[in-house]
C-alpha cells in the first residue's frame, strides 16, 4: 500500500510539474512576442501552423463543415486545352481541380478536404460526360499549412 501511495504522489507530482512547466514556456512565450510588439496573431499563427494543435484544429474543421453547403456553387472555367473547377470548402477556402481536356488527367490544388474534393470530382466528371476517363493524377500544395495540405495524405492513399 505505500508503494502505491508514493507512486501516485509521484505521478502526481510529475503530471502537476509538467503543467506548470507548460504554462510557464507558454508565458515565456507570450511575453517575449508581447515584448518584441508582436500580435495575437502571430502567436496563434505559431500554435497553429508549428504545432499539433493545427491539425487537430483542422480536423475540428472539416467535421463542424461535413454535411453543410460550401459556401459558394461550385464553378468550372473552360481555359482552352484545361478546364478549372473550383471547390469550396471550410468558411473561406478553396481547392481546384484542373482537368486536361485531352488526357482527362487531373490535378487537384489544395485539397485540404479530400471527401468535398471527391465529391465534386465525381460531379465534375458526370458533367463533362467523361465518366471513368479521368484520373487524379497530381496533387498540387501551394503552402504547408493545414487549409491547404490537410487532405494530402487521404487523397495519396486513394
Amino acid at each position: 500500500a505505500l508503494g502505491l501511495v508514493v507512486s501516485s504522489f509521484t505521478m502526481a507530482t510529475v503530471i502537476g510539474a509538467l503543467q506548470l512547466w507548460g504554462l510557464y514556456a507558454l508565458g515565456l512565450f507570450v511575453f517575449w512576442n508581447i515584448y518584441w510588439n508582436f500580435s495575437l496573431f502571430s502567436i496563434m499563427y505559431f500554435l497553429y501552423s508549428k504545432t499539433p494543435f493545427g491539425p487537430y484544429y483542422h480536423k475540428k474543421l472539416l467535421r463542424k463543415t461535413r454535411g453543410k453547403p460550401p459556401h459558394r456553387k461550385a464553378k468550372t472555367v473552360d481555359c482552352g486545352s484545361y478546364v478549372v473547377r473550383t471547390v469550396a470548402y471550410l468558411s473561406d477556402n478553396y481547392a481546384y481541380i484542373i482537368e486536361d481536356k485531352n488526357t482527362h488527367k487531373c490535378a487537384v490544388v489544395d485539397p485540404a478536404d479530400p471527401a468535398r474534393v471527391m465529391e465534386e470530382f465525381g460531379k465534375h466528371c458526370s458533367e463533362r460526360k467523361i465518366g471513368n476517363a479521368a484520373t487524379l493524377s497530381m496533387v498540387l500544395t501551394t503552402h504547408h499549412h493545414m487549409d491547404h495540405a490537410g487532405g494530402n495524405k487521404q487523397l495519396k492513399s486513394k
